[in-house]
């Protein structure tokens, strides 16, 4: 299975356009791959939902739910036309290109929910602090 994955990213197989259709092993990865992408997709949505008081934490989730739905959506749509041997959208470089789009979207609500939101809850909780003392 790994010499499969591993042979799927050769430059030979990943720039040809014209690779055939998809079946199989091949098949069965991808659409577990996109599949998992969509249920964390929808676990960051039950998140967004649970997290409703928290409403700087409950916005980046929110953008972490609309890349991994909106990538996985995109990737059974690739599926499907790999499955049917489109000659360009079945392109193989289309699979590591979506997982790269999916990694630097992600990395704008992840450096904020790491970085940015303990800073904006400090200054919160100072403000507070300060106003706490004003008439």
């Amino acid at each position: 299975m790994f010499q499969y994955i591993i042979r799927y990213f050769y430059p030979e197989i990943l720039f040809n356009m014209q690779p055939g259709s998809l079946e199989g092993l091949g098949l069965n990865i991808l659409m577990v791959t996109f599949g998992i992408i969509i249920v964390l997709g929808i676990i960051a949505g039950f998140l967004t939902k649970a997290k409703t008081n928290d409403k700087m934490l409950a916005r980046g989730l929110k953008r972490v739910k609309n890349a991994f739905l909106t990538i996985g959506i995109i990737g059974y749509v690739y599926i499907f036309f790999a499955n049917q041997g489109a000659k360009i959208l079945s392109a193989r470089f289309w699979f590591p290109l979506l997982l790269v789009i999916l990694l630097f979207w992600l990395s704008y609500p992840i450096r904020y929910i790491i970085f940015k939101l303990p800073k904006l809850r400090e200054e919160i909780k100072k403000r507070k602090e300060f106003e706490k003392y004003l008439p």
